[in-house]
């Protein structure tokens, strides 16, 4: 047995232990049955401790999948959200299932009320697993598996066949389909390193980017794995945020303190992917950076207002190297 059908079993365990639970709550709660609302809220309680393994052990099926053909960081991230929306769900169906023993215990009118809470979280709970479960059945299938052991051209395309949660299983998805094509690239118009906090950044025309770790020359030392180890804004919003203030000209990319500004590419887009930089580069995008209050010292007031939603994005360096003003940025994965 492989480490990808591990996981995958490891998977299931707390989704039927829910659906068990839930069916066996429901019935006694239908049928106003003492024991069997005990023995479904009992059965709650131990599908929230089985789905402990599960939800640890995800971080290495998604390592695994990582490894598959057509699956991207998108897609996974959008699974992971899905699994984690379902522990937590389920950690709070058990909760609240104690809670309903406990009152059946002394017998308190209020049992079935939050036994009726904990049916409904464990239906919630069941729902967002199950979702996780599709994709987890589908990095395991033998199919997936044959096609990794193939060669592949290291410029193929990496983009995703088919929309994450919650358009699970309808690899046609219009909406999968747009979010996959993005054939346009981009260009890196500046580069700035801030040599110390709160001082004005640099513009620099090269530098060099260290893997999982910083930019060279700027005094952020983010941890290893962080998912803000460099900032990239539009470089289309300097002017939109000059205009929300009333300004004639576009904004220095400097003053909205981000390493990099790039055009050509809606950076929103590249949410959950990643992006290559010139010929070494590689950068997994981790999410938006918003604005915070500096921007209203900086650009004075309603400076924040203006910035938000062209506050740009984090990413993690995936692998370090060379950029320059003037590199192509393109979408990898």
């Amino acid at each position: 047995m492989n480490q990808a059908h591990w996981h995958l079993i490891v998977n299931h365990i707390p989704i039927m232990g829910s659906l068990f639970a839930l069916v066996l709550l429901a019935v006694g709660l239908l049928g106003k049955n003492t024991t069997l609302v005990r023995a479904g809220l009992v059965a709650v309680l131990a599908a929230g401790v089985l789905c402990l393994p599960a939800q640890l052990t995800g971080e290495g099926a998604s390592e695994i999948a990582l490894n598959l053909p057509r699956v991207s960081r998108a897609l996974i991230a959008n699974h992971e959200a899905a699994a984690e929306q379902g522990f937590w769900a389920l950690e709070g169906a058990a909760a609240l299932a104690l809670f309903a023993l406990l009152l059946l215990r002394n017998a308190s009118p209020r049992a079935r009320l939050v036994a009726v809470l904990a049916l409904v979280a464990t239906g919630l709970s069941f729902g967002l697993l199950a979702a996780r479960a599709t994709w987890a059945a589908k990095s395991a299938t033998p199919k997936s598996a044959r096609a990794l052991a193939r060669p592949t051209n290291s410029n193929a395309s990496l983009l995703p066949a088919s929309m994450a949660f919650p358009f699970f299983g309808d690899d046609k998805s219009l909406v999968a389909k747009l979010l996959a094509t993005l054939p346009q690239t981009g260009r890196i118009e500046w580069i700035g390193q801030r040599p110390a906090r709160r001082e004005p950044l640099v513009a620099v025309l090269e530098a060099e980017l260290k893997t999982d770790s910083h930019l060279l020359g700027d005094h952020a030392r983010p941890k290893a794995g962080g998912k803000r180890q460099i900032t990239l804004i539009q470089h289309e919003a300097l002017a939109s945020v000059a205009s929300f203030l009333g300004l004639p000209e576009p904004i220095a990319p400097g003053r909205l303190r981000r390493n990099l500004a790039v055009s050509g590419l809606n950076l929103l887009a590249l949410k959950n992917r990643q992006i290559q930089i010139g010929e070494e580069v590689l950068l997994d995008i981790t999410g938006e950076c918003h604005p915070c209050s500096r921007m209203e010292e900086e650009l004075g007031p309603g400076g924040y207002n203006a910035m938000r939603g062209h506050g740009g994005l984090t990413a993690h360096i995936a692998q370090g190297g060379f950029i320059r003003v003037g590199d192509v940025v393109r979408v990898v994965g």
